[in-house]
């Protein structure tokens, strides 16, 4: 796959579905982890509002870190764990300005929490081939 390719691609599409598994991950966690008949329209429609308003307020800090890892060839997962717990702060702390999701206990975690996996996941999909030319070719 080409730089260009993979830069068009698969880096959006990466970053919108860790959005979304960060979404899910932070729905999960506000509804304690039970999903049943009750919470599972809640936990979905919650999932998609937070991929939004985690987008808006990700975008830039993602897209910052985004151009550094590939221009640096950041490939360890350690790296996108860290860019992750830091926007997942970012967002807690712009959501407690707002008293947004005041249902919500201890925010700040849940937040931290989920832009770790948000990080992860990224990584798995784009993170690895970070500055490649190609995939599993050597870096020039």
């Amino acid at each position: 796959m080409s730089i260009l390719l993979r830069l068009m691609f698969l880096v959006p599409i990466a970053y919108i579905v860790a959005l979304y598994i960060a979404a899910v991950a932070m729905s999960l966690a506000m509804f304690d982890f039970v999903v049943d008949a009750d919470t599972a329209p809640l936990i979905i429609g919650l999932s998609l509002a937070l991929t939004f308003y985690g987008g808006m307020i990700s975008f830039f800090p993602a897209l910052a870190f985004i151009i550094l890892a590939e221009a640096f060839r950041w490939r360890s997962i350690l790296a996108y764990l860290a860019a992750g717990g830091i926007i997942g702060l970012i967002a807690a702390e712009t959501t407690m300005v707002f008293d947004g999701l005041a249902f919500a206990e201890n925010l700040r975690l849940i937040c931290i929490a989920s832009g770790f996996v948000g990080g992860a996941i990224y990584w798995l999909i784009a993170g690895k081939l970070a500055g490649l030319s190609s995939a599993g070719s050597a870096p020039a």
